[in-house]
């Protein structure tokens, strides 16, 4: 048997055994929009499908324009990849190499560690407070010419909680003085509309991360981007594969950021959903995060877990299961809905509690 590469064969994932369709369900357990497009979107989205599209290697020089264009995103500072996964996948095939240290919060996003053991990189994580405060000093101190890369999220992929911005600065400045690369991973920005691709070109050591996935709603595209200065930019282009997204991610794009208004609309429409959730929460005496995104991580005070599961599963509700982490175990994800769907699951809280 031919055996893969030390690294590789270290690495331990979890491999999915079984199929349960998320269709059709309401699915508060990844993040993702819940709330429908307007039709006007899925209308146009379906005009760009054609014989030729479909038989014609892709074309992202139209979706390079458009984002400098709607988002005043110049096409020398932006690079697409196929998901966040493989944005960051990139940059740690352009600048990681085995034994290359990195600091990370923890939690943070799952594929950081993964690639980190991929490449063979040592980690050195910061955890946040029991309260989900942070320890910025601690983290910081933490910033020396020994590492190699810093990754840090805003808002956090697991809580949802904002980070100060002259925090993040402070971050950023050590990283460069230390002569550090630093990855902002902005996957929840436009809920807080904070973000440091101003940036960019002052510190050469900055990359933004971001996606399609959470506020745009387009997880199925799988449609990832780098944001950074020109030269970065260049090293990462020499691992981007052949093409770096599908025809129709990138025509889905386009349709998206030609109507940005309905986008904004979904955003405002998620954060209302969140404030209902909390307030319901709040109700029931439970403890959340002070999340400021499409989500929340919650202690339901769950008396009963298997008759709970049972019946959120009846219901067609789709929740993450309990962290595993210390400092977060009996705390669940729970993404925003529609207050229907809310309710129903505040119900079923309620009844288990």
């Amino acid at each position: 048997m031919i055996k893969p590469k030390k690294l590789i064969n270290s690495l331990y994932r979890t491999k999915e055994t079984s199929f349960k369709s998320r269709y059709n369900k309401i699915r508060l357990d990844r993040n993702e929009r819940t709330i429908n497009y307007n039709q006007l979107i899925i209308d146009e989205i379906k005009k760009t499908i054609t014989d030729e599209m479909l038989m014609t290697y892709p074309e992202p020089f139209p979706l390079y324009e458009k984002f400098e264009d709607v988002l005043n995103i110049k096409k020398e500072n932006l690079i697409f990849n196929l998901g966040s996964d493989l944005s960051i996948k990139s940059i740690f095939e352009t600048y990681i190499e085995e034994n290359d240290k990195i600091l990370l919060h923890d939690p943070s996003y799952a594929m950081y560690s993964v690639y980190a053991e991929m490449f063979g990189a040592q980690v050195v994580k910061q955890e946040f407070e029991k309260d989900f405060s942070f320890n910025y000093e601690s983290f910081i101190d933490k910033i020396d010419n020994s590492l190699k890369m810093v990754i840090f999220e805003n808002p956090n992929g697991f809580l949802g909680v904002e980070h100060n911005q002259d925090n993040i600065l402070r971050i950023i400045k050590k990283a460069k003085e230390n002569d550090v690369l630093i990855v902002i991973d902005e996957a929840y920005f436009h809920y807080i509309n904070t973000t440091f691709i101003d940036y960019i070109n002052e510190y050469d050591n900055l990359i933004i991360v971001r996606t399609f996935s959470k506020a745009l709603g387009l997880a199925s595209c799988r449609i990832g981007y780098i944001v950074t200065c020109q030269i970065n930019i260049n090293n990462i282009y020499k691992v981007k594969p052949m093409h770096e997204l599908t025809q129709f991610s990138i025509n889905s794009a386009i349709v998206l950021l030609e109507h940005f208004d309905y986008v904004q609309e979904n955003i405002v429409t998620s954060l209302e959903s969140l404030k209902y959730l909390k307030e319901e929460l709040k109700q029931l005496g439970c403890i959340y995060s002070n999340s400021v995104a499409n989500f929340l991580v919650v202690k339901l005070g769950i008396k009963n877990e298997e008759k709970f599961e049972e019946e959120i599963s009846q219901k067609g509700i789709l929740i993450r299961r309990n962290f595993t982490q210390e400092f977060l175990k009996g705390y669940r994800r729970i993404g925003i809905s529609t207050v229907e769907n809310i309710n129903q699951l505040i119900e079923i809280v309620r009844k288990y509690k």
